[in-house]
């Protein structure tokens, strides 16, 4: 073999091993992106205004109320949730990641328990907008529910740690301290401090049945 006719050899094998490794590469990186879960949705958590977590028979609702900053059970009224229990639970509903997505449209609804959801979560935004979650059976091994986003058809996967924290706030509602350790119905002034300082208090007017 001609020393002309090897160099030709030794370049073509040289470009073939780096268009191996190449594809490899690619394959590696696509294979990497694949096994990052995608959101089920993403919300800036800010912009959530209002939360309902529907569970069988039972339901509970927040508010944001700007003038304290805080979340509020809808009903009983006046209420603020627990900052201990709240903390992180808006982040939460910001997006969680899906496990996986099992079909591009769903064929059999109840088939996966979404016609009889197990939980359904309603976020409303501040330009009034909504997004509906729908949660529905669990799959066989306990780890995962069936879910999907009320008006789109793709079938997701979500933990069902996930969906676990919300049905707690529904069976077990974060409400403060306080609440617990005295009736509500019996309370006749409510102070607010800071700093040791009262910044604020109401005053229940028995006569007119009215907070001022």
């Amino acid at each position: 073999m001609s020393l002309k006719i090897s160099l030709v050899l030794v370049i073509m094998l040289a470009y073939i091993s780096i268009g191996v490794t190449c594809y490899f590469t690619q394959q590696n990186e696509s294979t990497y992106n694949l096994d990052e879960p995608p959101f089920f949705y993403n919300v800036d958590p800010d912009a959530l205004s209002r939360i309902i977590v529907e569970l069988d028979s039972q339901k509970q609702s927040w508010y944001y109320n700007s003038d304290f900053e805080k979340w509020f059970f809808e009903k009983p009224p006046n209420i603020p949730a627990s900052m201990f229990r709240w903390g992180g639970i808006t982040q939460l509903l910001g997006g969680p990641k899906t496990q996986r997505v099992i079909k591009s449209e769903i064929d059999n609804l109840s088939k996966y328990g979404l016609d009889n959801p197990s939980m359904i979560i309603t976020l409303e935004l501040t330009d009034k907008s909504k997004i509906r979650l729908i949660l529905g059976s669990l799959t066989p091994d306990k780890n995962s529910h069936y879910s999907m986003i009320d008006g789109y058809p793709q079938l997701v996967l979500v933990d069902s740690s996930w969906g676990n924290i919300f049905e707690r706030l529904v069976y077990d509602p974060p409400y403060p301290d306080w609440y617990y350790k005295m009736d509500p119905y019996e309370a006749k002034e409510i102070l607010f401090f800071e700093n040791n300082d009262v910044v604020l208090g109401y005053g229940f007017n028995k006569k007119e049945n009215f907070w001022n």
